[in-house]
């Protein structure tokens, strides 16, 4: 897992995507019950766009061998997140394992939404249309792909976090984030090669980012 560095080297506003890097995905051992599942289902019918909260609540739900409630919160975290991240759901989709029967998993096949449920929370929003998410046909933006690569970090999928990563850099909002992420990546990984076309790009930018120069040091690049 790789390590999170906490450290703004820049103002940056917070992400829509709300992901809280510097906790634990799984509940600890004394919240893994129903309560807590219920719990975390009214967090994400308040915040449909907090991450820690759907993969907390999809990860409990798996350990709890609960097959509907494991169903609705997937669809609510197709919901939220629409076009965008379809690796992380298929990730956490794996994490239920056998627990989920054959017509609920072929719901999410192919990126898929999965049916309306009774345990999703967020089916009401879009019917009601209270504007709590939005699907975009376009594709993620710039703070989507940003937690959502945080997010495969945290689940230890450097590759998927890394490309996700490297196209935050257009964005000048979030590149020194996404700077100081890769300076991790690059350097756990020995790819002195991508690091040095990274910084050639944004020469400005990584000379903001402390971890830049200690990626620099660490892989022997001048």
């Amino acid at each position: 897992m790789i390590p999170q560095d906490t450290t703004a080297s820049t103002m940056i506003p917070d992400p829509e995507f709300a992901l809280g890097t510097s906790r634990e995905l799984r509940m600890p051992p004394e919240w893994r019950n129903a309560t807590a599942a219920d719990y975390l289902a009214h967090r994400v019918s308040r915040s449909p766009r907090d991450l820690l909260a759907h993969t907390q609540r999809i990860g409990l739900l798996a350990e709890l061998r609960d097959e509907a409630g494991a169903c609705g919160a997937l669809r609510d975290l197709h919901i939220a997140l629409g076009p965008a991240g379809r690796g992380l759901r298929d990730r956490l989709l794996g994490q239920c394992g056998g627990l989920l029967g054959s017509a609920c998993r072929e719901s999410f096949t192919g990126g898929r939404a999965g049916h309306r449920h009774g345990t999703a929370v967020l089916d009401h929003a879009v019917e009601g249309r209270l504007d709590l998410v939005s699907v975009e046909a376009e594709g993620p933006r710039p703070y989507d792909r940003l937690a959502i690569a945080e997010a495969e970090l945290t689940l230890g999928n450097l590759a998927g976090a890394r490309e996700l990563l490297e196209e935050a850099l257009d964005d000048a909002q979030t590149r020194e984030r996404a700077l100081e992420h890769l300076a991790t990546i690059y350097a756990t990984t020995a790819d002195a090669g991508r690091l040095r076309a990274v910084g050639a790009r944004f020469p400005e930018a990584c000379a903001r980012v402390p971890s830049w120069s200690e990626a620099r040091s660490r892989l022997g690049v001048a």
